[in-house]
């Protein structure tokens, strides 16, 4: 069964989860790269915001 575990910006080429889930990096094509925090760590389902970005 397939689901979405996140909705990225317009834009974004890759991205790669931390081994433990609580941290995502993206890259844009735009050459922006952001850095994302879960919301609650320990939630399976938490969302997550971005904590960093710079181009």
């Amino acid at each position: 069964m397939e689901r979405a575990v996140v909705s990225m910006e317009d834009g974004a080429n890759c991205s790669g989860w931390s081994y433990n889930g609580q941290r995502m990096a993206s890259a844009s094509v735009d050459g922006t790269v952001s850095i994302y925090d879960a919301d609650d760590p320990t939630s399976t389902s938490s969302s997550f915001t971005c904590s960093y970005k710079w181009r």
